[in-house]
Protein backbone atom coordinates (compact mmCIF):
# COMPACT_ATOMS: atom_id res chain seq x y z
CA UNK A 1 0.00 0.00 0.00
CA UNK A 2 2.98 2.03 0.93
CA UNK A 3 4.17 2.12 -2.45
CA UNK A 4 1.26 2.69 -4.52
CA UNK A 5 0.62 5.90 -2.76
CA UNK A 6 4.03 7.14 -2.91
CA UNK A 7 3.29 6.39 -6.67
CA UNK A 8 0.99 8.05 -6.82
CA UNK A 9 2.49 10.76 -5.26
CA UNK A 10 4.98 10.79 -7.59
CA UNK A 11 3.36 10.41 -10.83
CA UNK A 12 1.22 13.73 -9.36
CA UNK A 13 4.34 15.40 -8.98
CA UNK A 14 5.42 14.12 -12.55
CA UNK A 15 2.04 15.60 -13.83
CA UNK A 16 1.62 18.83 -12.30
CA UNK A 17 5.20 19.94 -11.55
CA UNK A 18 4.03 23.66 -10.60
CA UNK A 19 2.75 21.88 -7.58
CA UNK A 20 6.65 21.03 -6.44
CA UNK A 21 7.43 24.41 -7.67
CA UNK A 22 5.53 27.35 -6.55
CA UNK A 23 7.58 29.62 -4.01
CA UNK A 24 6.05 32.04 -1.76
CA UNK A 25 8.37 35.28 -1.82
CA UNK A 26 8.53 37.80 1.22
CA UNK A 27 7.58 41.53 -0.04
CA UNK A 28 9.70 44.42 1.91
CA UNK A 29 8.29 46.97 0.16
CA UNK A 30 5.88 47.94 -2.41
CA UNK A 31 5.13 51.35 -4.27
CA UNK A 32 3.75 52.05 -7.47
CA UNK A 33 5.26 53.70 -10.39
CA UNK A 34 4.54 55.85 -13.12
CA UNK A 35 6.44 55.62 -16.21
CA UNK A 36 5.80 59.72 -17.67
CA UNK A 37 7.10 57.84 -21.29
CA UNK A 38 5.15 55.07 -21.45
CA UNK A 39 2.69 56.33 -19.82
CA UNK A 40 2.21 53.06 -18.05
CA UNK A 41 1.56 52.78 -13.89
CA UNK A 42 3.13 49.60 -12.20
CA UNK A 43 4.50 48.66 -8.75
CA UNK A 44 8.25 48.45 -7.74
CA UNK A 45 8.22 45.61 -5.78
CA UNK A 46 11.18 44.87 -3.36
CA UNK A 47 11.70 41.49 -1.54
CA UNK A 48 12.85 41.01 1.82
CA UNK A 49 16.20 38.82 2.15
CA UNK A 50 14.31 35.06 2.14
CA UNK A 51 12.24 36.31 -0.57
CA UNK A 52 15.05 37.76 -2.37
CA UNK A 53 17.45 34.72 -1.91
CA UNK A 54 14.59 32.11 -2.98
CA UNK A 55 13.57 34.34 -6.39
CA UNK A 56 17.37 34.18 -7.25
CA UNK A 57 17.54 30.44 -6.97
CA UNK A 58 14.31 30.41 -8.98
CA UNK A 59 15.37 32.54 -11.32
CA UNK A 60 18.83 30.74 -12.05
CA UNK A 61 17.16 27.44 -12.36
CA UNK A 62 14.55 28.88 -14.59
CA UNK A 63 16.90 30.30 -17.23
CA UNK A 64 15.43 30.71 -20.59
CA UNK A 65 11.84 29.61 -19.31
CA UNK A 66 9.11 31.40 -18.99
CA UNK A 67 7.47 31.89 -15.27
CA UNK A 68 3.89 33.01 -13.82
CA UNK A 69 4.71 35.90 -11.24
CA UNK A 70 0.85 35.13 -8.87
CA UNK A 71 -0.83 37.64 -7.08
CA UNK A 72 -3.30 35.78 -4.51
CA UNK A 73 -2.49 32.74 -7.08
CA UNK A 74 -3.94 34.46 -10.01
CA UNK A 75 -1.30 34.75 -12.79
CA UNK A 76 -0.39 38.57 -13.07
CA UNK A 77 2.46 38.17 -15.51
CA UNK A 78 4.59 35.81 -17.34
CA UNK A 79 8.02 36.91 -18.11
CA UNK A 80 10.91 34.98 -19.80
CA UNK A 81 13.71 34.76 -17.76
CA UNK A 82 17.20 35.60 -19.73
CA UNK A 83 19.48 35.98 -16.61
CA UNK A 84 19.16 35.62 -13.17
CA UNK A 85 17.22 38.27 -10.44
CA UNK A 86 19.88 38.70 -7.99
CA UNK A 87 18.70 42.09 -6.81
CA UNK A 88 15.16 41.07 -4.88
CA UNK A 89 13.43 43.62 -7.20
CA UNK A 90 11.05 43.78 -10.08
CA UNK A 91 8.32 45.63 -11.13
CA UNK A 92 4.81 44.25 -11.97
CA UNK A 93 3.83 46.42 -14.97
CA UNK A 94 0.35 46.14 -17.15
CA UNK A 95 -1.47 47.46 -14.28
CA UNK A 96 -5.08 49.25 -15.65
CA UNK A 97 -5.15 52.38 -13.32
CA UNK A 98 -2.86 54.34 -10.67
CA UNK A 99 -5.95 53.23 -7.96
CA UNK A 100 -5.11 49.24 -9.24
CA UNK A 101 -1.61 49.94 -8.33
CA UNK A 102 -2.05 51.71 -5.17
CA UNK A 103 -4.43 49.10 -4.21
CA UNK A 104 -1.65 46.14 -4.70
CA UNK A 105 0.85 47.93 -3.05
CA UNK A 106 -0.72 47.94 -0.06
CA UNK A 107 -2.02 44.47 0.03
CA UNK A 108 1.24 43.01 -0.74
CA UNK A 109 3.03 45.26 1.61
CA UNK A 110 0.10 44.46 4.43
CA UNK A 111 0.39 41.10 3.89
CA UNK A 112 -3.11 40.55 2.79
CA UNK A 113 -2.29 39.55 -1.17
CA UNK A 114 0.64 36.79 -1.28
CA UNK A 115 3.58 37.13 -4.35
CA UNK A 116 4.15 33.55 -5.80
CA UNK A 117 6.20 32.26 -8.70
CA UNK A 118 6.28 28.98 -10.71
CA UNK A 119 7.16 28.05 -13.84
CA UNK A 120 4.94 28.38 -16.93
CA UNK A 121 4.78 25.27 -18.28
Amino acid sequence: MRHLITAAVTANLVAFPVLAQVVELGVAEARPIFDETSQQVSVFVRLDREGAQAFAKFTRDHLQKPINILIDGKVSATPMIREPIVGGSFPISGLTSAKVADALSARLVSGQSVLTVAPAN
